[in-house]
């Protein structure tokens, strides 16, 4: 967590860093006018990748710095930031929290060695996940793409009907592996929006349960997610 104490604020480096790479940039223009090749062109996109993880490390360090003075005021400004998504920030902390939440008190008991191993790959998981809702929710907003209440109570009476519980005998089941059900209920919103952004990219998906209607959906499902990550602007920070 980053706090500062109550003076005047110092110059954000970070802010420095890119308004001088601007002018170094400006200057380069100036010298050669000729358009740039496609080779160029992919050149200057790894440069552009490199500089907004420059930065997002300037600015993480900052952080680091600003914290010594935690004992004197306890105004939050900011905090670790490990991913951006189309220039949208993944911060550590939330990170933290939903590996966290996804680790129950039996895997706990693991072998020290396994647990390391198994935490490790529940972290690459969890990003994916937390990169992948970015994306969901950006495309979504852009094409207009909506969930009603009905539509989600409609899927989670689907649900609770197949698991042949009442709802609130699914609701004591989810709280005893502590999810909470306003989160249940977020992702099952999550999973419609999804739904019907596949189905706008290839047509009606089947929800029935049969083997080879469930590979198709899990098919297409990794389609459409390797198409949202190509087209979009991932950077990725080690913590």
């Amino acid at each position: 967590m980053k706090y500062i104490c109550e003076r005047e604020p110092m110059i954000n480096r970070t802010v420095i860093f890119l308004l001088f790479m601007v002018f170094l940039s400006g200057m380069e223009g100036c010298k050669n006018k000729k358009q740039p090749s496609q080779d160029e062109n992919k050149t200057i996109k790894n440069e552009g990748k490199t500089l907004e993880k420059n930065a997002i490390q300037m600015e993480n360090a900052d952080s680091d710095v600003s914290s010594v003075s935690s004992n004197i005021s306890t105004k939050f400004v900011g905090q670790l930031i490990i991913a951006t998504v189309n220039g949208i920030k993944i911060y550590k902390d939330d990170f933290d929290k939903r590996v966290e939440s996804q680790i129950n008190p039996i895997q706990r008991q693991m072998p020290a060695n396994f647990f390391e191993q198994y935490q490790k790959e529940l972290s690459k998981k969890v990003l994916d996940e937390m990169v992948i809702d970015i994306l969901i929710e950006q495309k979504s907003k852009q094409k207009g793409v909506v969930v009603t209440e009905q539509e989600i109570d409609k899927r989670i009476s689907y649900i609770v009907q197949k698991q042949k519980m009442t709802l609130n005998d699914y609701q004591d089941m989810l709280k005893a592996k502590g999810e909470d059900f306003s989160e249940f209920k977020d992702k099952v919103r999550q999973n419609l929006i999804f739904e019907k952004l596949v189905a706008r990219e290839y047509g009606p998906i089947d929800i029935n349960d049969t083997n080879e209607v469930h590979e198709k959906r899990l098919d297409l499902a990794a389609q459409y997610i390797q198409k949202l990550k190509s087209e979009a602007e991932i950077t990725y920070v080690s913590p």
